[in-house]
């Protein structure tokens, strides 16, 4: 007989191998889960912050709108053409609601609402009126043009043979082109008033006539091999003008008495125009005044960019030549206006025959008051695009700035306010002190 024991076992249940991995599992994820931090999901965006500053104005005066909104949102300002990010300056001429709206990150629609209180005027600064038809000549494509000596000019179009063109200067031509559809015109006077153009005073002119439509006067007469340079372009490209100072522009304020020119007689306008030549709306007064007047077009006079390779500033002067072109349009023809105003304010019209839409400029040269201008429109126009240039620092135009550009692009998003007549065809414009005002009214669809 044996004195072992028999073995004494305990019976357990077996679990299945999944369930015994799918427990392993759930244990690790509790243990991680409780050494870890969770990460918080980031709040849902549904409505962006939306202000006004300040929330209550007078007529004329400004007002900043400014919002938040997460990257890869695509928001749109109601009575605004485009949606500046973040902010934009408005200028209503009455109480306006603001409301911005577009999709969240998510898909889902977002809007939000501001209501900007304007106090109305007793009297508006001005009353204009647009009459029909349209009677007058129309603005010649080639009206706008720049005058320089020869060593300014070889500087601001850079020398095809000594070094790389200017670009930026190229730049800011062709932005006053796109305007007008039509060639500028450069005028270039000898740097000492002797000997003939020689043809390193002519290449820059030359090149820059093949980079972009343009016409050049010359005030001094080119040696044979200067004319070689330009035999082979258009006729009509190059022409003499040696009389130095015969078609100078007389001052804007003896138009008025001055008769008009006769035939396709260009003038040269320089400090002597008078009306605050070197500012952004003196130019633009004068050049709309010569354009009125009669003449076939302007050259300025002036150094509107640097005389380096590189751009280092645009000059006010610009901004009142691109108002002016964007005024003009196309061969702009003029229409006759009614002000009656007792400020210093003054007002153009001018209808584009091939899409009869109608541009009015409005300039107040009062360097402290401000308030409304009330427009009345012609028969079939309801609405308005309001363009603004503005002369605080930096200057704007359309909301865009030269101011920091290097290579002659404006800076910042273009817009215009949108403005809706009344029933009886009349708008009010707000026009703050030392500004300029282009509005673009379109013909509806039929």
């Amino acid at each position: 007989m044996s004195n072992t024991l028999p073995l004494q076992t305990t019976a357990r249940a077996s679990l299945p191998s999944a369930t015994r991995h799918g427990l392993g599992w759930t244990f690790a994820a509790a243990a991680l889960l409780t050494g870890c931090q969770q990460i918080p999901q980031p709040p849902t965006y549904t409505t962006p912050a939306l202000t006004a500053q300040p929330p209550r104005i007078e007529a004329g005066q400004s007002v900043r709108l400014s919002w938040d909104a997460p990257l890869g949102t695509s928001l749109r300002m109601s009575g605004l053409t485009a949606t500046p990010p973040g902010a934009v300056l408005v200028r209503p001429a009455q109480t306006t609601t603001y409301t911005l709206s577009g999709p969240a990150p998510s898909g889902a629609p977002i809007t939000a609402s501001v209501t900007v209180e304007v106090l109305p005027d007793d009297e508006p600064l001005a009353r204009l009126r647009i009459a029909e038809p349209a009677t007058g000549a129309s603005i010649a494509a080639d009206f706008l043009g720049l005058a320089h000596d020869a060593g300014q000019a070889q500087q601001l179009m850079g020398d095809p043979a000594t070094g790389p063109v200017n670009a930026s200067y190229r730049k800011l031509l062709r932005k006053l082109q796109n305007y007008g559809s039509g060639p500028l015109s450069i005028r270039m006077d000898s740097s000492s008033g002797g000997g003939p153009a020689t043809p390193a005073m002519l290449r820059p002119l030359v090149q820059l006539a093949r980079d972009l439509p343009t016409r050049f006067i010359l005030g001094v007469s080119p040696d044979a091999p200067a004319r070689r340079l330009y035999a082979d372009l258009p006729a009509g490209t190059f022409t003499l003008e040696t009389a130095r100072g015969a078609n100078d522009c007389p001052a804007v304020e003896q138009l008025a008495h001055a008769a008009p020119p006769q035939g396709s007689r260009r003038c040269t306008a320089g400090p002597g125009a008078g009306l605050g030549f070197e500012s952004a709306l003196g130019t633009a007064h004068m050049l709309m005044d010569y354009a009125q007047w009669g003449v076939a077009g302007v050259n300025l006079r002036s150094d509107l960019w640097n005389t380096e390779g590189t751009l280092q500033a645009v000059e006010p002067q610009y901004y009142g030549m691109l108002f002016f072109a964007q005024f003009a349009g196309a061969q702009g023809q003029w229409l006759q206006t009614q002000l009656e105003s007792g400020a210093r304010i003054k007002a153009w019209a001018v209808r584009d025959a091939r899409n009869q839409t109608v541009r009015v400029a409005v300039i107040n040269q009062e360097p402290s008051t401000q308030g409304t201008v009330a427009v009345q429109l012609p028969a079939g126009l309801r609405q308005a695009v309001v363009t603004r240039l503005t002369t605080s620092d930096p200057l704007r135009l359309a909301g865009q700035t030269f101011d920091g550009s290097r290579d002659g692009r404006p800076l910042g998003t273009a817009y215009g306010e949108i403005l809706e007549a009344d029933s009886n065809g009349q708008l009010l414009l707000a026009m703050g002190a030392n500004s300029a005002a282009l509005l673009t009214l379109t013909p509806s669809a039929p």
